[in-house]
């Protein structure tokens, strides 16, 4: 299951910088005439959904969002191993947190799509679904810990959240 989520993160990573990249081409005008991967592979241009007015939040493309989404999971998943297990629990409440976000943010776009079919766009759709087998594996990978902990979890989010450090009760 663990070798699953960092193929889909690499995936949605790959997919993101290639939408990036082509978002870069259309708004810049030099992709005029040239046919990109969805209208090769699976003969829709994406090129309404790249451009449309939800393709760019805070002054960012969606793509440029889940480059930023994708490192931010790979960061999380590498902290225990990298920094050792008193990153675990923390990290994997933080990674619950951002794979919602992600779920949440797949469902809203992907409804989106059904509603105003000119803005589907299949790289995009493959992203969705990578997202959403995201947040159930890298849960389904953490429920155990999670539940287990929960008490230390909200000591944890309480000090992470307040000014002062609260020491856990042994």
């Amino acid at each position: 299951a663990r070798v699953s989520v960092y193929i889909f993160i690499l995936a949605g990573l790959l997919i993101c910088v290639y939408l990036l990249y082509q978002f870069l081409l259309i708004a810049g005008a030099e992709n005029q005439g040239k046919r990109d991967v969805c209208s090769a592979v699976f003969g829709k241009d994406c090129s309404s959904a790249l451009l449309s007015g939800v393709s760019t939040q805070l002054g960012l493309p969606l793509a440029g969002w889940g480059i930023i989404y994708y490192a931010a999971l790979i960061q999380l998943l590498l902290m225990p191993v990298l920094f050792g297990n008193s990153f675990k629990r923390l990290s994997e409440v933080f990674l619950f947190f951002l794979t919602l976000s992600g779920l949440l943010a797949a469902i809203s776009l992907v409804a989106l799509m059904f509603i105003k079919p000119s803005l589907f766009c299949p790289l995009c759709m493959a992203i969705h679904i990578i997202n959403v087998f995201l947040f159930f594996i890298i849960n389904f990978l953490c429920q155990a810990y999670l539940a287990k902990n929960f008490t230390a979890i909200k000591l944890d989010l309480k000090s992470f959240f307040s000014s002062r450090v609260i020491s856990p009760e042994i």
